[in-house]
């Protein structure tokens, strides 16, 4: 009598190392790179450049001890505890949107005129 074969079954170990020591390698390289941090020294906002833009407006917003400030051109406005605008601050955006407008209507006759 004979004894039934066994039927083995074998899985092929190689290309599933191969992955894992590429996958182990990616994670150590990405890993050393990602503990090299350099040292940046960002640039402070009183060291900006004044870039003069006609015609915009550039409100800078910063908190002093509690306080918000809006500052443009150099005047500071006090912002309210809920982030309100005062009637300063409002009155020198109205005049600056009328004339921002004023000076838009200039421009587009002067630019019809030229056609």
């Amino acid at each position: 009598m004979r004894t039934p074969k066994e039927n083995r079954i074998e899985v092929d170990m190689v290309p599933m190392i191969d992955i894992i020591s590429l996958l182990l390698m990616f994670l150590i390289v990405v890993g050393e790179v990602g503990t090299n941090d350099p040292q940046m020294r960002l640039p402070r906002a009183d060291q900006a450049l004044q870039i003069v833009c006609e015609g915009r407006l550039a409100i800078n917003l910063e908190k002093v001890g509690g306080i918000c400030y809006a500052n443009i051109f150099n005047k500071r406005y006090a912002l309210g505890p809920t982030g309100t605008v005062n009637e300063s601050l409002a009155e020198h955006l109205t005049k600056h949107i009328a004339w921002a407008l004023a000076h838009a209507r200039g421009r587009a006759t002067a630019a019809s005129i030229r056609r």
